[in-house]
């Protein structure tokens, strides 16, 4: 059987550099730190104190990650995923639009997605990456709530392989793969919206 982690490298993120990593897992107990410290009760000297040492942290914070960063975001992000998982995921850039994306390399992604075999902040990039190509398809809603995807309840236990989602995703972004089956089967109708 294929490997379902191949085949789709252009819509992988780059690899995280090992030294980035170990000073973002730093800065992230020192972002919390200050976060829960500006929550604290300071005059507002002291106040004023920890808001500039923290603008300082997220500003070091955001320099590199792939996206702007909130404080709030450092003291919520526990209760989805682990500290080194919140690292990966701000430090993986998404790949953009791929002018000449084939079909087979977005089966492949889809599949990789849809098979749990990724980690979490590499699962979060490929879907950008596949929501970046195919804009206002909804990767992740079709991939794990096909039932809110295709706003019908009993399409929640729908099986649909690599290439029929990606034939969603076609239709409802109104993008069409060069390599593309002209024969795609596709057995329930894209939604309106």
């Amino acid at each position: 059987m294929d490997d379902p982690t191949k085949g789709f490298d252009r819509l992988r993120p780059a690899e995280v550099d090992e030294a980035q990593r170990v000073r973002f897992l730093e800065l992230v107990g020192e972002i919390e730190e200050q976060a829960l410290q500006v929550d604290s009760w300071y005059t507002e000297a002291e106040a004023a104190a920890q808001q500039a040492r923290l603008a300082k942290l997220l500003a070091e914070w955001n320099a590199e990650a792939h996206r702007a960063y909130e404080a709030y975001e450092f003291k919520q992000y526990h209760g989805g995923m682990d500290t080194e998982t919140f690292v990966r995921e701000a430090l993986l850039q998404p790949v953009g639009f791929v002018d000449d994306l084939r079909f087979e390399e977005a089966c492949a992604a889809i599949a990789a997605v849809s098979s749990a075999k990724l980690g979490q902040a590499e699962t979060g990039s490929i879907i950008n990456a596949l929501n970046n190509n195919f804009p206002g398809g909804l990767c992740s809603d079709l991939v794990f709530w096909p039932d809110v995807w295709f706003g019908d309840k009993t399409l929640l236990q729908i099986e649909l392989t690599p290439e029929q989602m990606i034939g969603y995703l076609c239709k409802r972004s109104g993008r069409k793969l060069a390599d593309m089956p002209d024969d795609l089967e596709l057995s329930v109708p894209v939604p309106a919206n």
